[in-house]
């Protein structure tokens, strides 16, 4: 799920009503469908993920990338006790290191 139009690199415009459920109570609609492209620049080179199927979602205030489709990708998640670095090809993609026991990573 993507708030961050520009990050499309192929779109559909939904003309139904499809949604997502948010804590059970929330429903947010998913405005479009399409392709994201990412390039992760990393020291000896670039990283492309392309995500398919991706919801636009313009009133989120971030964006939004399951685990499981980042496995589906390759990419391996390594969870640590204060955080998590999520990896492709022996490159570091991202991590995250949580700054109190009250940090929350989604």
């Amino acid at each position: 799920m993507f708030s961050e139009w520009y990050l499309f690199s192929l779109y559909h415009f939904l003309t139904n009503n499809e949604y997502i459920i948010i804590d059970e109570y929330y429903y947010v609609f998913v405005t479009d469908i399409g392709s994201v492209t990412l390039m992760i620049v990393l020291p000896n080179g670039i990283s492309k993920l392309i995500f398919i199927n991706t919801f636009y979602i313009p009133i989120l205030k971030t964006n939004l990338i399951s685990l499981n489709i980042l496995y589906c990708r390759d990419a391996l998640v390594k969870s640590l006790k204060k955080g998590l670095i999520i990896s492709k090809d022996s490159n570091n993609l991202f991590l995250a290191i949580f700054s109190s026991l009250t940090s929350t990573l989604y």
